[in-house]
């Protein structure tokens, strides 16, 4: 169906149509010519229709209205040619090439292209109830005023009120515009392109964008009472809000009513709703709606405000009400009255503590985690217990049924043992004799709850098959970082809650808006702890150091990250081993020699590729000399051909290979020269033979060919010459190393018996200085200091890489300094944070105190005398070095050192350091003992939102619910090295924000 007549004056004969879908852009010109031939038409254009009307500020450029139900894409810049001069399309035109800005995001046409601005209207030729004559599309462009170079493009749609049933029909719904209309409720427009939210009044306008979609709080919900005893705490007026949202979810009221596609249509429309998947339109009172009612929901509060308690008291206020429910079947599945927990492996111990802090003995709870617990519980126990706890990890644990056989749910299908109309005694046999032998998905529990449920996507593919799985009465996610950056990852989400967003949703992108608007609360109340201390210490890097670094920036940002903090990783180090600490100069020279004999390889790789082409040059000469004897003329072209294709791939690879030997070759000499140049110097004067100076005090430059000037000399030189002074070789920006004398030395820790910590008993290896780099000797100053202050200070050192987690907690053991790390098995989780709980005074509050917001940060420079604190003595430790043991997740324990207070008494030195990698699944943990958060490095993503967020989990382990220290919160980077350059544009950042 065609568009009808195009008109620039709009419709004279009929009024003006009232129902109205609208869209709009903005696009940049880059000079006012541009502009200024729209703004003389604009003079003759009538204003009697209300789409003309704009702003006294704005400046009208141009309507254009046409008639009809169908605008084409090739034909849309005809239509506007009849509305406006040719200097219109043509810079519009232009701008399709060149890319417009997008509502805020400049986007170019290769991923935006301005035909999606009227694609949703395209799709009006669906609508053959709606009489032509009385649908028109209008354009309207407006100018904000005359200092701005930018034009609104606004598109809408309209009809007349009486031609509005039309779009009620079956087969109006078909249409994808209709479909979407209805999906908004009838109301003013919304859609998604290319992640941007369209929420339109009727004078158009964006709202927000998908990207930065704030999630509705629950300021709105009148809070509930609170949970009645034995429920043992208080909560917030936020957590009682987010109760009472909860509990009506789960009680269906029709105040919070969502079901998937199907839309409410408010009181205009006597309380219709239009059911999207089945083409229909329903009254309230029907069946559907109250089968179809979606009793779940996810609870995104941030991190540390109690989403664990909230859960709680939700369990505790809406316990499972069907006495005669055991031994019974619902759809399949038998009934049970439990709340199944499903959460990471390292907070499985926690949620227990927390119920059993609310609730006492008054519940049965079980945890199963490994093979053990799974063996000794039967199903009956799944169905008779109040809270099951069981592990993420645990679904993929080759004892678990679940994971033999995931994916089924029906008990019929397992092996034949049972008859869906089994008799009670029956079906009684069959879940008291099955110990280790069933899975969850034979269950349908009263409630599901997943925590740290961004978590979810990110498992494997049989732990998250097995999570879909899972049924329920209600089903919640929990979660501090929610991330609903685009449609696909709302469905998703919608998915886990069994939604099945992902197969039947019609108009994805509205769905996900309603999804989140119905289904999703956060909460950010105020801070609830004492404000946090903000210190950022910057480190200088020592000689060797900066040589190192300095023949190793050819290496990832990823791996630099990992070389400014400890040497043995991100270079050339592979096989040093994984997780022994060594020394610095070790490293090197060992790197040193992987250099060399890398080197060696890629010589003789030159050689042999040379070689190689040497033999096919003269196998080319030969065959034109000689070929065209014996070949006939296709043979001949086809063997030239592959003869030069050979050189081509052997010139390519010697290309290659050489560039690789020039790079290699001049890390090598960089850092061999330094080595000549500099440490073998030892204590002796540097001179410098530019200014002459003897002695070089200060700042020393050392160029790629080993020789050293005073910096500002090298600098100078290079500035006039571009050449060493001394052996006139090239010199190339950047290529100059800054060095300066070494830091002061860590003095070793004495224990009890007098000994060095760092040094055995029986003479083992002294204590280097430079062991490790100047960023964990500086670390290691600052934990003594603080620890100095007070015995019960405890420090979480919280680091993006495991492996590099490894490595720096073995050299802050190998400094005297335990660490305890979370890692690995569950258990070796529980022993770490039991080491790490140890011997503190009292125990971790739990009161929260109502504070004002962080204190501002201040920074410290730990090689100046400004540094802070100043008190940089090297305190006396006490007790010896302690090992933690190490267990396999389905075995018992072996036997430790005792972690209570004792410990101290028998001269062993307590655990204060808690290694946390941010790939080691940190999510959730209540670390609150920790007064100290150490951010090692800044850590690093393509998305820097995803690094910042990453950061946020590991402070968020100690500013939470129940902190009454006051915590600071500690930053290290390495001067003049990638560390810094991230630390300074994130610190712009925040500055900006």
């Amino acid at each position: 169906m065609g568009a009808g007549a195009v008109s620039d004056a709009g419709p004279s004969t009929t009024a003006p149509l009232k129902r109205t879908l609208s869209r709009s852009t903005t696009f940049e010109v880059n000079e006012d010519k541009d502009l200024a031939a729209y703004e003389a038409q604009a003079k003759q254009t009538p204003r009697a229709d209300p789409i003309a009307k704009v702003d006294k500020q704005q400046i009208l450029l141009g309507t254009m209205c046409v008639s009809g139900v169908y605008v084409s894409r090739n034909d849309f810049e005809g239509y506007a040619k009849a509305g406006f001069n040719d200097d219109f399309v043509r810079v519009f035109a232009e701008k399709r090439s060149q890319g417009i800005v997008f509502a805020g995001y400049e986007t170019h046409m290769s991923a935006f292209k301005y035909s999606s601005l009227v694609r949703p209207f395209r799709q009006m030729a669906c609508i053959s109830a709606v009489d032509t004559t009385s649908t028109e599309f209008w354009l309207k462009i407006t100018r904000p005023n005359e200092y701005e170079y930018k034009a609104n493009l606004e598109l809408q749609v309209r009809w007349k009120d009486n031609d509005h049933d039309a779009l009620k029909t079956p087969e109006a719904l078909q249409g994808d515009f209709i479909a979407r209309y209805w999906a908004n409720g009838g109301m003013p427009f919304l859609i998604v392109d290319h992640k941007v939210v369209w929420s339109h009044n009727a004078e158009g306008g964006v709202d927000y964008t998908l990207d930065s979609l704030k999630i509705p709080a629950t300021f709105d919900i009148a809070p509930c009472v609170g949970p009645d005893k034995p429920f043992a705490l208080e909560l917030y007026d936020y957590q009682l809000r987010t109760l009472a949202w909860m509990q009506g979810i789960e009680d269906g009221e029709a105040a919070l009513f969502y079901a998937s596609s199907i839309i409410p249509l408010g009181e205009e429309y006597d309380d219709l709703f239009v059911d999207l998947r089945g083409r229909q339109f329903l009254k309230a009172d029907s069946e559907m709606l109250k089968t179809q009612y979606v009793r779940s929901g996810i609870i995104a509060d941030k991190p540390g405000v109690g989403k664990t308690i909230t859960t709680i008291a939700l369990c505790h206020t809406r316990p499972f009400d069907s006495p005669d429910y055991l031994y019974t079947m619902k759809d399949g599945l038998f009934q049970s009255k439990a709340t199944a927990l499903f959460v990471p492996n390292n907070i499985a111990e926690q949620w227990e503590q927390e119920i059993r802090k609310c609730l006492g003995n008054t519940v049965s709870v079980i945890q199963i985690k490994g093979k053990a617990a799974y063996m000794k519980t039967s199903l009956e126990d799944i169905l008779t217990c109040d809270y099951v706890i069981v592990s993420y990890q645990f679904l993929v644990n080759r004892a678990y049924k679940g994971y033999q056989d995931y994916g089924v749910g029906n008990v019929a299908h397992f092996g034949g043992h049972l008859k869906l109309d089994a008799s009670e005694e029956d079906c009684k046999k069959f879940v008291r004799n099955r110990k280790g032998n069933y899975s969850f998905a034979w269950v349908n529990f009263h409630r599901v709850v997943c925590d740290e449920f961004h978590e979810v996507l990110s498992k494997t593919a049989a732990i998250r098959n097995q999570i879909e799985c899972m049924e329920a009465d209600s089903l919640w996610g929990l979660t501090g970082t929610p991330c609903f950056d685009s449609t696909e990852t709302v469905c998703k989400f919608a998915d886990f809650l069994d939604i099945d967003a992902t197969e039947t949703w019609v108009t994805p992108e509205e769905e996900s808006f309603r999804f989140i608007q119905n289904r999703v609360r956060r909460n950010e109340p105020d801070v609830t702890f004492p404000p946090p201390i903000y210190e950022t210490f910057k480190c200088q890097q020592t000689p060797i150091e900066r040589a190192f670094y300095q023949s190793s920036l050819n290496l990832s940002v990823s791996n630099l990250l990992k070389l400014c903090n400890h040497y043995q990783i991100g270079n050339h180090a592979g096989g040093l081993g994984a997780f022994e600490a060594m020394s610095i100069e070790k490293v090197t020279e060992a790197v040193q020699m992987t250099r060399k004999t890398e080197i060696e390889a890629l010589k003789r790789q030159v050689e042999s590729t040379q070689l190689e082409l040497t033999q096919l040059d003269k196998a080319l000469a030969l065959f034109y000399k000689s070929g065209s004897k014996t070949l006939d003329a296709e043979k001949r072209a086809a063997k030239e051909k592959a003869l030069k294709a050979k050189i081509n791939t052997a010139n390519q690879l010697l290309q290659l290979s050489e560039t690789n030997l020039m790079t290699l070759q001049g890390q090598y000499n960089f850092f061999e020269n330094f080595v000549s140049t500099y440490l073998s110097k030892g204590g002796q004067k540097i001179e410098c033979n530019i200014c002459l100076d003897d002695d070089i005090q200060g700042d020393i430059g050392i160029v790629p060919c080993g020789h050293s000037f005073c910096h500002s000399c090298a600098e100078e030189a290079f500035k006039m010459q571009g050449k060493c002074p001394s052996c006139r070789q090239p010199i190339q920006a950047g290529e100059i190393m800054r060095v300066q004398p070494p830091a002061p030395d860590v003095a070793p820790d004495i224990d009890a018996n007098g000994e060095k910590d760092g040094e055995s008993s029986d003479g083992g290896e002294k204590l280097d200085p430079d062991m490790f780099g100047s960023k964990i000797r500086e670390m290691v100053k600052y934990i003594r200091q603080e620890t100095e202050k007070s015995d019960d200070h405890r420090f979480i050192v919280f680091i993006q890489f495991s492996d590099l987690a490894d490595l720096v907690s073995a050299a802050l053991n190998t400094y005297g300094v335990l660490t305890a790390r979370v890692k690995r098995g569950w258990r070796e989780r529980e022993n770490a944070l039991k080491l790490f709980r140890a011997g503190l005074s009292q125990p971790a509050p739990a009161k929260i105190m109502d504070i004002a917001a962080a204190d501002g940060e201040k920074t410290a420079n730990v090689n100046s005398v400004e540094m802070t604190p100043k008190d940089v003595s090297d305190p006396k430790g006490k007790g010896k070095r302690v090992a933690t043991e190490a267990f396999n997740e389905d075995e018992a324990p072996k036997k430790a050192a005792k972690t209570d207070s004792s410990s101290e008494k028998k001269g062993k030195k307590p655990v204060k350091v808690l290694m946390l990698s941010a790939r080691d699944s940190v999510s959730g943990l209540n670390l609150t003992e920790a007064s100290h958060c150490i951010i090692l490095h800044p850590f690093f993503s393509h998305n820097d939102e995803h690094a910042i967020a990453s950061e946020k989990q590991g402070v968020a382990r100690v500013l939470r619910k129940g902190q009454e220290k006051t915590v600071k919160i500690v930053r290290f980077y390495v001067e003049n090295t990638v560390e810094q350059g991230i630390h300074e544009t994130r610190m712009r950042g925040h500055a900006e924000e």
